[in-house]
């Protein structure tokens, strides 16, 4: 298993990134186009709530990795929620 790679969510930008590297990491796994979509889709979600939601200087972060042909996505915060 590989280490989770770890991408911080600061800034709106942040968030495609994360998206662009789940895409990635889906596409070397051999997921389909509408797999890919999906995970598009929940990565953009994770990443736009923690932006949204968690508020200035408390750390936001999500973290992926391929897990057993699969991708694994932690979102993880300081929030007050």
């Amino acid at each position: 298993m590989q280490p989770h790679q770890r991408f911080p969510i600061e800034d709106a930008s942040q968030v495609g990134e994360a998206r662009r590297a789940a895409l990635h990491l889906a596409t070397g796994l051999g997921f389909d186009a509408e797999a890919c979509g999906r995970l598009s889709l929940i990565v953009t979600e994770l990443g736009t709530n923690l932006y949204r939601h968690v508020g200035p200087g408390r750390q936001a972060a999500l973290l992926m990795a391929a897990v057993e042909g699969e991708v694994e996505i932690l979102s993880l915060d300081q929030g007050p929620g």
